[in-house]
Formats: structure tokens, C-alpha cells, sequence
């Protein structure tokens, strides 16, 4: 398959996936109803007339020049969206570090939820882990966010680990958002730390939601 998308964009701030989402989910109505006439110029223009497209140069021409199938735009969206909702090792440390990562934070949140919304991930599926922390939050919640978080608090979050992992060898659709949680986990030392894990957390359930997750 030709591949469409030709840039990196996972560290682009203006990457947003609210942005992505509305040329996502016409193209993928599109490709339900197979009785149009000229499908293929209709599918085109879909993409070229994109908001989204807009700042994709490249990727308009590509559709427009090639002819590209909508089953493979799909594809490579849906692949895409997989590979830009997973924050690399710096920025997971200063969502979960830095209190000045609270654009980072929205940013990987809405693309973290807008890809379990598209991958079928069910809320029931993330709220009973997010159940979990809320618990959690609730007893730490007090403390100052300089202290180092207890024990039981410690023990309590590390354990949500394996339940993240069985969750994801259940369903595949949830695998990133497993791995993620799970890197984040890892990385909370002090009650700050956990406090910002718990906010980025409620953005990619919020995100899911408003993405149309079920």
C-alpha cells in the first residue's frame, strides 16, 4: 500500500486530533455506503475539502495525484492516530513531572482518547482502572504534593499494572492505552506526581467520551 501520510507528527503541537476526527469520521461514513456514483472523485474530494488537510500539503497532493482508496486513507489514519497517541519517554516524564505540562497533557490525552474512541474501546473497559485511581486520589489528594507517596498508596498503584496488562490481552484495542498508564505508573515517586497522572487520565476518559466512545 502507498503510504499517504509522509511526516512525523507525533511532537507537533498543532497536531490536534479534534481537528482530525470530523475528516476521520466522514470518510469512514463514506466507505459504509458503497452505492454512490463516482466514489472515487467523491472520496477524494472529501479529503482534499478537509479542514485538516489544510496544513498537509503533501498528503492533499497525494490523494489528489494517485488516486488513493478511501480503505487505505482509513488505514493509514487509523495507524497514524495509534502511533501519535503514545508520548515518547521526555514528554511522559514532564506530563507526569513538570506542572508546566499541561498543554503536552491535553495534547496526548485528547489523541489518546480519540484513538480508543475510533478503536471500539468501551468506557466500562478504562473506569474500572480510573475507578481505582479516583480511590487512590481521594486519600492522597490532602497531602502536599512535594511528599513522597506512601506505601499502601505505592503498593495500591503498582498493582494496577497487571490488571492493565490482562485488560490489554483481552482486548487489543486497549494496548496502548495499557502501556501508557502503565509507563506512568512507573514514573510516580511524589503526591504531585500522582496528581498529574490522575488529570491526564480523566483527559483521555473526557476525550474518549467526547469522541463518541461507547
Amino acid at each position: 500500500m502507498a503510504r499517504f501520510f509522509t511526516g512525523d507528527y507525533k511532537n507537533k503541537m498543532d497536531f490536534e486530533y479534534g481537528e482530525f476526527h470530523p475528516f476521520f469520521s466522514e470518510l469512514k461514513q463514506f466507505k459504509k455506503n458503497t452505492e454512490l456514483p463516482d466514489k472515487a472523485k467523491i472520496e477524494r474530494s472529501i479529503a482534499t475539502a478537509s479542514v485538516f488537510f489544510n496544513q498537509f500539503v503533501t498528503e492533499k497532493n497525494n490523494l489528489t495525484e494517485r488516486g488513493v482508496k478511501v480503505s487505505d486513507v482509513l488505514l493509514e489514519c487509523e495507524n497514524l492516530i495509534k502511533t501519535i497517541s503514545v508520548p515518547d519517554n521526555d514528554i511522559l516524564e514532564n506530563i507526569i513531572k513538570q506542572d508546566g505540562s499541561a498543554r503536552w497533557l491535553v495534547l496526548f490525552g485528547e489523541r489518546l482518547g480519540g484513538h480508543c474512541a475510533i478503536s471500539g474501546v468501551s468506557s466500562s473497559q478504562i473506569r474500572n482502572i480510573y475507578g481505582q485511581v479516583k480511590k487512590l486520589e481521594l486519600l492522597v489528594a490532602i497531602k502536599p504534593e512535594t511528599e513522597l507517596l506512601d506505601a499502601l498508596s505505592q503498593r495500591k498503584l503498582i498493582l494496577l499494572i497487571p490488571r492493565l496488562a490482562y485488560a490489554a490481552k483481552r482486548q487489543e484495542a486497549i494496548t496502548e492505552l495499557s502501556n501508557v498508564l502503565s509507563r506512568s505508573i512507573k514514573k510516580i515517586i511524589t503526591v504531585g506526581d500522582f496528581m498529574r497522572f490522575s488529570q491526564y487520565f480523566e483527559a483521555i476518559l473526557a476525550y474518549h467520551k467526547a469522541f463518541g466512545g461507547k
